[in-house]
């Protein structure tokens, strides 16, 4: 028996664009730009271009500090003062910049 004789179709459709997330109201939402970042306060903050045109939230749990989430999916914790998202280890998901020679 090969694979193509016993593989049949999902009956159920798929939608051909996913629904936006919807956020409670005290979160604050972005959308992140084609080339993956968002603007806080006047502030370039990298995410990632996956998520371009993707909306985003951020909720508030100390003071400067914030939890990212997609949806369901947490991101990680954006600090203000340091300007980037971190991990649940606090490491940034962004390499830095290597300098020219």
């Amino acid at each position: 028996m090969t694979p193509a004789s016993v593989y049949e179709p999902s009956p159920r459709p798929f939608p051909s664009k996913l629904l936006t997330p919807e956020y409670p109201a005290h979160f604050e939402v972005r959308k992140v730009s084609t080339n993956g970042g968002i603007r806080w306060n006047h502030a370039w903050v990298n995410l990632s271009h996956v998520l371009g045109g993707e909306y985003i939230a951020f909720e508030e749990i100390a003071d400067d500090i914030w939890a990212v989430r997609f949806g369901p999916v947490p991101l990680g914790w954006f600090h203000v003062r340091l300007g980037c998202i971190l991990d649940d280890d606090g490491n940034s998901t962004r390499k830095p910049k290597r300098r020219a020679p």
